[in-house]
């Protein structure tokens, strides 16, 4: 009967499938077949040896129960998508340490790890040679994994890596490359927006396909990406100006992965200690190209004017000079350059309080922020409030500044310390060492006490050689275009040095520093 057949409320027999499941059904079978060439070539890829992650930190083997671990440059070219960048030191340790040993690991970028000197001449070596100088009754190992070029997230991942070997002090001094870094929020893979998106690009990394894949792009290109400097290459969109989102966005950044760093020690009951990043501020002008004042034209003009005034006065006048800059500055106060100028009539003025305020605000200003400006110090100050010790180096090279504001005396470019200021990070370190719970805390009063920076570095084996070879890495950095074009005067600067120097040497002397120089042999110099 008509009654007896089983229909539903709308008029459709139940028992034939609603259309949308049809088409979910037909939906996860297209996806599947999509996906089915995407494992077989994760699976081709595999059996060639792609994919997984290199470690930082590598365990070659164990001899007589003692585990050998070296720092593996496969781990650290793992954080970029070309094959630029990404150097560290070697390290050897073993696991068991040794009983009395106490073991540091240092963190950060090329500023930690002691560019442009010498490995024997980085601050982790003065560190090492002053804090064995307090503790003699101790043996202390301190291990430098500062590497070239990379932003916060790298170094966390880094730490991550160094917490499960039995560290006893954790010291962290980052974020001088949090904008054109590797995981940088303006370096050229973009996904340096946000710690999520780089952890995605993280897993993704580990993919065999995705290894073959990148590994394809970079042999088809023809060969000009590789042939730029580094911080070209790194800068994939230069100009940032000082309303721009990215600048807040390194700074949470950066912060956050500090606070991922202090939580892990704290798990750990590491203690640690993270660092602000001083820039060289008198000697450097503003690397970025300016933007146009958004000014009417006819006040444009007058800005414009009022500009090439002071900078013409400057040097003979700078009474008049600094009159001028400062109505330019009642047109336009986000002008980089003119605040460097500004600084520099102060500064001959004698006026050097006033002075250093403008240069930091040259500083902030700055549209190529490769000198980490206030906001990135002012995250790294409130990292340290979750539970680190705070060293202000940023203020420590102030102190030792002529004038109050960070010049060449003790940066050779815009954040790489001299050999004084590699002396003067160890014993800002040991000072701050002041506030760790013991066996790890450091009087004060002996540090005080220690022989002078030149005299370590007279122990540490520095020479004109050395000094030579800082010089002439000045000078290539300064051949960049932008460095060039907006400090000419440095690279005059590094020249000088050289053809100082260069006089003093031997024929056989000038013959290796000239294979030196084409690469015949590697860093450092006195090889």
């Amino acid at each position: 009967m008509i009654e007896a057949c089983s229909i539903g409320e709308s008029g459709r027999d139940a028992s034939v499938p609603r259309p949308w499941g049809r088409k979910w059904v037909f939906r996860l079978i297209a996806i599947s077949v999509s996906l089915i060439p995407l494992l077989l070539g994760e699976l081709a890829c595999r059996f060639r040896g792609y994919g997984g992650l290199s470690p930082v930190l590598r365990e070659l083997g164990t001899i007589d129960d003692r585990t050998y671990i070296v720092t593996d440059p496969k781990g650290i070219k793992s954080f970029f998508l070309l094959d630029i960048g990404g150097r560290i030191e070697q390290q050897v340790f073993t696991m068991p340490k040794d009983p009395g040993t106490v073991r540091v690991f240092l963190l950060g970028g090329s500023a930690m790890q002691g560019y442009p000197q010498p490995r024997h001449l980085a601050s982790s070596a003065f560190f090492q040679a002053m804090l064995s100088d307090l503790w003699p009754d101790r043996t202390v190992e301190v291990l430098n994994l500062g590497t070239t070029a990379v932003a916060s997230f790298p170094v966390m991942c880094i730490a991550d890596e160094a917490l499960q070997y039995d560290a006893d002090l954790l010291i962290v001094y980052t974020g001088n490359n949090e904008f054109y870094g590797a995981h940088g929020v303006a370096s050229v893979h973009r996904f340096g927006r946000s710690t999520h998106a780089m952890q995605i690009l993280r897993q993704f990394r580990r993919s065999a396909l995705a290894q073959w894949m990148l590994e394809q792009m970079v042999r088809r290109k023809d060969g000009s990406k590789a042939r730029l400097n580094l911080m070209e290459s790194m800068s994939a969109d230069a100009q940032i100006g000082p309303d721009d989102p990215r600048r807040s966005v390194a700074a949470r950044n950066l912060e956050n992965h500090l606070i991922h760093i202090i939580e892990n020690c704290k798990q750990k009951g590491v203690p640690v200690i993270v660092c602000t990043l001083p820039g060289n501020e008198r000697n450097l002008a503003p690397v970025g190209e300016e933007l146009p004042p958004p000014l009417p034209d006819d006040q444009r003009a007058r800005f414009d004017s009022l500009l090439a005034e002071g900078r013409r006065l400057m040097d003979g006048d700078p009474e008049p000079a600094l009159h001028a800059l400062s109505s330019a500055s009642e047109l336009c106060d986000h002008h980089a350059t003119l605040y460097f100028l500004i600084g520099k009539c102060l500064t001959s003025l004698g006026r050097h309080a006033e002075a250093s305020k403008a240069y930091v605000r040259a500083k902030d200003l700055d549209t190529m922020p490769w000198r980490a400006p206030s906001t990135s110090n002012d995250a790294v100050r409130r990292a340290a409030e979750r539970g680190a010790v705070l060293c202000d180096l940023e203020q420590a090279f102030r102190g030792q500044s002529p004038d109050g504001a960070i010049g060449q005396e003790l940066m050779d470019d815009h954040v790489h310390p001299t050999l004084q200021g590699q002396a003067l990070i160890a014993t800002s370190l040991l000072r701050s060492m002041s506030k760790l719970p013991l066996p790890l805390k450091v009087d004060p009063q002996r540090v005080s006490e220690l022989p002078s920076w030149s005299a370590y570095g007279q122990r540490l084996g520095a020479s004109m050689f050395d000094r030579y070879g800082a010089a002439y890495h000045c000078t290539v950095v300064f051949r960049v275009s932008f460095l060039r074009r907006s400090n000419p005067g440095a690279l005059r600067h590094f020249q000088s040095i050289c053809a100082v120097l260069e006089p003093r040497m031997s024929t056989l002397e000038r013959r290796a520093v000239d294979r030196w120089q084409k690469g015949g042999i590697q860093f450092p110099i006195t090889g």
